[in-house]
């Protein structure tokens, strides 16, 4: 099995890709959560409101549209009620609608409070690892072995972090070898097992990523394992046999 490097440049920008989506969606959906729990808030003028109007029934005529009434919790002073009598048939239909709707916002506001503090703790850890990201070198320097040491770590720790946040898993891995793990995972679902076929210019033996995006290559028989030992690998990749894998 071999394991190629990764260039320093190209996995930190596919870091830094990975995680400007990943803060932009969270951000999104927060802001959504926001502008729901603001709705939220209306339960308590909604309940407000059909207190009042069931506290008046016996001074509101039939088929009235509006009436004027004391709000003695605001110190007498004087509020209009308006009723909408095309989708309620009568002042009192709608203040039980208005009250059920109200102890629907107050339950929803409970779990929006909840989710609105997962989400913002989400976005301070994204944010987190871009400040992270970018404190590391850039360019050509991010290509130096302690450098590139460090990319890896970031991306193990991002890659485990997504999973752990429930987040789409970031794809780290450079196109070429990623689009030939995909092939690999689609053609093992769709097809009974077969020896793989040398293609012309690529790799005939099977691939696969790891958790944190490193390509791993895997010969089968001599001819996959001399092509990786003689044409494939170079420093600072990892070649080795492996028994009853």
């Amino acid at each position: 099995a071999c394991m190629p490097a990764r260039d320093g440049s190209m996995l930190a920008s596919a870091l830094s890709g990975a995680l400007k989506q990943a803060l932009e969606k969270e951000e999104r959906k927060l802001t959504s959560l926001v502008k729901e729990a603001e709705s939220a808030k209306k339960a308590e003028s909604l309940g407000k409101w059909a207190t009042l109007v069931t506290g008046n029934l016996y001074r509101i005529p039939a088929g009235a549209e509006r009436v004027d009434v004391e709000d003695w919790e605001a110190g007498g002073q004087i509020v209009t009620l308006k009723f909408d009598l095309k989708t309620h048939g009568s002042p009192r239909e709608e203040a039980d609608a208005a009250f059920a709707k109200a102890r629907r916002l107050r339950r929803g506001s409970a779990v929006l409070q909840g989710l609105i503090a997962e989400s913002d703790r989400t976005c301070s850890t994204l944010r987190g690892w871009a400040v992270e990201l970018e404190a590391l070198p850039q360019g050509p320097d991010a290509d130096t072995t302690r450098t590139r040491q460090a990319l890896e770590d970031l991306s193990y720790t991002v890659s485990a972090g997504f999973k752990a946040l429930q987040l789409k898993p970031p794809d780290l891995a450079p196109p070429d070898l990623a689009t030939a793990a995909s092939a690999t995972k689609k053609s093992k679902s769709s097809s009974p097992p077969r020896a793989a076929q040398p293609a012309s210019g690529g790799w005939p033996g099977r691939s696969f990523v790891s958790p944190s995006g490193v390509p791993i290559l895997v010969g089968r028989r001599r001819v996959e394992n001399e092509l990786l030992s003689t044409k494939i690998a170079r420093e600072p990749d990892l070649w080795f046999h492996v028994r009853d894998a």
